[in-house]
Parts: structure tokens; C-alpha cells; sequence
């Protein structure tokens, strides 16, 4: 069973906690919104090439991902997250490969569910919204614009992994493109 929001139940009393301590663009709702959009990129592949994402390791490792840097650190948070997904009736070999997928997601993904929430993440960085979270979270961590700047410009060639990210990405990055020209333009005058 899961929530309006497509989350286990409960889910969210282990995880939220773990994302208040993020800065202020990398919050619940942000994962929330990487869920979401990763489901929408699972049934573009299922319609147009006929591959299925796994619905539960999907949604849950879009949920981890903007802390999956914290779980594999901290084994105590894991334990917490292991132990639920054994109460949700998860199999042990499901999860090891849950975890195994949130440690090596940004990095190297290989299944689909990784593809799909790495393409998210990529989308989410993508934009005017992207580069507003951008400009949030390098303002938070005390960086200034110019380095922002240069890590947006970053993004515009990051690898997208599915071709339903890749199609999905054209108008985020004709408008950070856009708005980055822009942006370095006012800087220069």
C-alpha cells in the first residue's frame, strides 16, 4: 500500500528527519518531486520502449537519493531504513540491492531505476528552477554566484541515462542556457 504520494507508509517518519539537516534546496519535498518525476520518466520508457521499472525500487530510491551519501555513512540510519523495508515485506536481496543502487547512483548507475532517478536528478537541475535551487543551495553553504554559475554551466552536458530523459531535458536546458548567457552578460557589464 502506499500514500497519496506514491510513498511506502511510513517512509517518510525515517527519512524526513535526515533531510532537515540538508541545505534548504535538497529538502523532503524536493524528493518528493524527484519521485514523481522519476515515475513519469518510468512510464515513458514502459509506453515507448517497453521497459518497466520496478514501481517500489523506483519510488523509494528516488526518496534516498538526494541522501544517499548519509546512509552509506551512518549505519545506524541504514539499519533504520533496512529494518523497515524488512517490516514492509521487502526480500533481503531487494534491499541489499536498494542500498547497493543508493551508494552507486550518481556515480554509475546500471539498473533502470538508477537510470531513472539519476536522469530526475539531472532534470531537477535543469532551468529556471534549477538554477534557482542552484543559487539556494550555493547560498547556503556561504559559495558565491560566479562558482554557481560555473557548476550550472556543468549541467548543461551532464550525461542523461534513458532516452525519455534525454528528450525531456532539451527545453531545461535551452532555458539555463538561456538564462546562464544571460546571468554571465549582467555580471560582465
Amino acid at each position: 500500500m502506499m500514500t497519496p504520494h506514491g510513498n511506502p507508509p511510513g517512509i517518510q517518519d525515517i527519512l524526513m528527519p535526515l533531510y532537515a539537516a540538508n541545505d534548504p534546496a535538497r529538502q523532503w519535498d524536493d524528493a518528493e518531486q524527484l519521485a514523481r518525476r522519476s515515475r513519469r520518466l518510468a512510464e515513458a520508457m514502459a509506453e515507448e520502449h517497453g521497459q518497466q521499472a520496478d514501481a517500489e525500487v523506483l519510488q523509494v530510491l528516488a526518496l534516498v537519493a538526494l541522501i544517499a551519501a548519509k546512509i552509506h555513512r551512518d549505519m545506524a540510519t541504514r539499519g533504520r531504513i533496512e529494518s523497515y523495508l524488512v517490516q514492509a515485506g521487502w526480500p533481503n536481496l531487494k534491499i541489499r540491492e536498494l542500498l547497493r543502487s543508493a551508494a552507486q547512483l550518481l556515480s554509475a548507475p546500471t539498473t533502470l531505476e538508477e537510470k531513472l532517478v539519476a536522469d530526475a536528478l539531472t532534470l531537477s537541475q535543469l532551468g529556471i528552477k534549477g538554477l534557482a535551487r542552484a543559487l539556494v543551495s550555493a547560498g547556503a553553504k556561504g559559495h558565491g554566484i560566479v562558482p554557481c554559475l560555473a557548476d550550472a554551466r556543468k549541467t548543461l552536458t551532464r550525461r542523461l541515462f534513458t532516452p525519455a530523459g534525454q528528450r525531456a531535458a532539451a527545453p531545461g536546458r535551452a532555458a539555463l542556457r538561456d538564462l546562464l548567457e544571460r546571468l554571465e552578460g549582467e555580471l560582465d557589464a
